[in-house]
């Protein structure tokens, strides 16, 4: 049995996808998928099943590249600046898949997550590298207020988690009226990409600096 190290599962995603997109490009996979044989109905186990048997490829390469992920988040830091470090590399890979994105959409194909193709898996390599940098970014904050305010260690065991989960009903709650401020305060449906971004990372700083220092000043809300 071949034993490939997790250390390569990134780059086997990656091969896994564009093999997989050269399929759909260049021999008509992609039709197929889409609109099937000629004959019209669906005949067979395969035909039928189409496009869950052929997106797996596509699922496939996407769960590689998010235990490569998973490498790099849970490697040992010893410091705030060592997470700020990973902050930047998170973002420039956030960046450079957003370019890519851009670049398979105008010259490859649109984003289908029908066929998991390599547009969408590109695509959830943005949106999901740029959510957990968000969430480091948030964290880092945190972390750094609490130096200036508490006069602690900039580096903690008391995770962003750890505050959610200790007020879990209330932070739910605090979540919706804050949703509620944004909804009566704008227009969403007519915001811009880059303001609702901003909007969305303010939402988040303030959830988690309110739901953060009532974990730490050990406040809790029960309703029952």
């Amino acid at each position: 049995m071949l034993v490939i190290s997790v250390q390569y599962t990134g780059l086997i995603g990656v091969g896994f996808i564009s093999i997989y997109q050269y399929m759909l490009s260049g021999y008509g996979l992609s039709k197929y998928i889409l609109y099937g044989n000629k004959e019209g109905p669906r005949h067979g186990f395969i035909d039928a099943n189409r496009e869950g048997l052929f997106s797996c490829i596509g699922y496939l390469a996407i769960y590689l590249m998010a235990v490569q992920l998973g490498i790099f988040l849970f490697r040992k830091r010893e410091s705030i600046l060592h997470w700020i470090i990973a902050l930047v590399q998170l973002t420039t890979i956030a960046l450079l898949a957003r370019l890519v994105l851009y670049v398979c959409e105008r010259h490859i194909e649109p984003v289908s997550r029908r066929m998991a193709n390599l547009s969408y898996v590109v695509w959830m390599v943005f949106y999901n590298v740029l959510s957990i940098a968000t969430f480091l970014l948030v964290q880092i904050v945190l972390q750094l207020l609490e130096g200036l305010v508490f006069k602690k260690d900039l580096i903690s065991e008391d995770s962003l988690l750890s505050a959610y989960n200790y007020n879990g009903l209330l932070c739910f709650l605090l979540s919706n009226v804050l949703t509620g401020i944004v909804n009566f305060s704008i227009q969403t449906i007519h915001s811009k990409k880059e303001i609702s971004f901003l909007i969305l990372l303010l939402y988040l700083l303030i959830l988690s600096l309110l739901c953060y220092i009532m974990f730490k000043r050990k406040i809790k809300v029960k309703f029952w």
